[in-house]
């Protein structure tokens, strides 16, 4: 059946790829404001349509080919910001205090009684 390019036929288009897919990406950024409810940035979808005419022998448009795509974006995820200490072989951070990488830990104050130097990195 033949449809016009217009919102309302959108449902048509690719045999309701382009819907099911524009449905994916709103449940995703759903799910996204969900997980994330403290990310306080702009989740996105867009249809964007691209539009290639293609030329009959006269030099006039003979027919327009269209790709139609779904695109989402929703933010990026990530850790707190950690302070570390410089040092000549590399950077130290806290594990248990992102913004204390001297103050040492439980954990090391037990191994340094134990005279356990080892830096597991685990």
């Amino acid at each position: 059946m033949l449809h016009e390019l217009t919102m309302k036929n959108l449902r048509h288009f690719d045999m309701g790829r382009l819907e099911a897919c524009f449905n994916a990406e709103v449940k995703a950024a759903n799910a996204d404001c969900i997980d994330r409810p403290g990310v306080n940035k702009r989740r996105t979808v867009a249809i964007v349509f691209e539009f290639t005419p293609s030329q009959d022998q006269s030099g006039s448009c003979e027919l327009v080919n269209v790709v139609g795509k779904v695109k989402g974006t929703r933010p990026a995820y990530g850790t707190l910001e950690h302070s570390c200490d410089v040092r000549q072989g590399g950077l130290l951070f806290n594990g248990v205090d992102p913004m204390a990488p001297d103050q040492k830990t439980l954990e090391d104050a037990l191994a340094a009684e134990d005279g356990d130097d080892d830096d597991d990195d685990d």
